[in-house]
């Protein structure tokens, strides 16, 4: 259970065990686990969100959702999506690019990628229906940890060391297997929607880890963050479009 824990206490806030010393080969071995831990800030998403319309408005719910998600894991994966965007939209090379991610100062491009994302969640989250967003909130984290896991596995690490690096060296193909599987599962509460959720963010994080990969030689720990922002972004996009669009015409 080492691997569980550590895992969990990296990604969020939670703290259930006092251990504080892990090895390299519990955070290796958490990589599985990463969909559970989406689905424990799901369901306190969800919770979240049914106490808040309970008294106040959409606007101030949708608000108070942003800033629930944020707590809950800390900002670790906004922080690693905002590095990613300094160092790939600098135009530099490859070197260079990495130098910029690993940069502690906030650049312009980080910045507006932030803001843009937060316009783009906001309005998600204010807009849905909230019969689907309900349900959407459980599943998006999942689908999000997941596509971290596709990028753990599946490409090479850019940096000869580094945080991720012990992520890739130590998780194994069965990671993404028991990934998939969770993952899946998730997927398949929200219905013949949730199929076409599943299949559109993996293909996005191959298709987002590949290119990143080709322009940087591999990923870094702020890739698997980016990679995790976008694709749930992209999963409630898809969600709402399968569930308001595409299902109805086929009723």
């Amino acid at each position: 259970m080492n691997s569980f824990w550590a895992g969990l206490q990296f990604l969020t806030r939670i703290r259930i065990v006092r251990k504080t010393n892990w090895t390299e080969e519990d955070f290796g071995g958490s990589v599985k686990y990463f969909p559970l831990y989406g689905a424990i800030i799901g369901i306190i998403l969800m919770a979240g969100d049914y106490v808040f319309n309970l008294f106040f408005p959409p606007l101030l719910t949708a608000a108070f959702i942003l800033m629930l998600e944020v707590y809950l894991t800390g900002g670790i994966h906004l922080d690693g999506f905002m590095d990613t965007m300094d160092g790939l939209y600098s135009g530099r090379e490859p070197a260079r690019m990495l130098e910029i991610m690993r940069d502690s100062r906030v650049g312009a491009h980080s910045v507006t990628a932030l803001g843009l994302l937060y316009l783009v969640k906001f309005s998600i989250y204010y807009e849905f229906p909230q019969e689907l967003l309900i349900p959407a909130l459980g599943v998006m984290p999942v689908l999000g940890r997941w596509a971290m896991v596709i990028g753990i596995t599946q490409f090479p690490y850019a940096r000869p060391a580094g945080m991720g690096k012990c992520f890739r060296e130590f998780s194994g193909r069965s990671a993404l297997y028991v990934a998939t599987f969770l993952a899946a599962a998730a997927a398949a509460m929200l219905g013949w929607p949730g199929a076409v959720v599943f299949c559109v963010v993996g293909a996005y994080a191959c298709l987002f880890c590949r290119r990143v990969s080709m322009k940087l030689g591999g990923l870094t720990g702020d890739v698997y963050g980016a990679v995790t922002e976008l694709a749930q972004v992209v999963a409630m996009l898809v969600f709402y479009l399968a569930s308001m669009w595409m299902w109805p015409l086929l009723l």
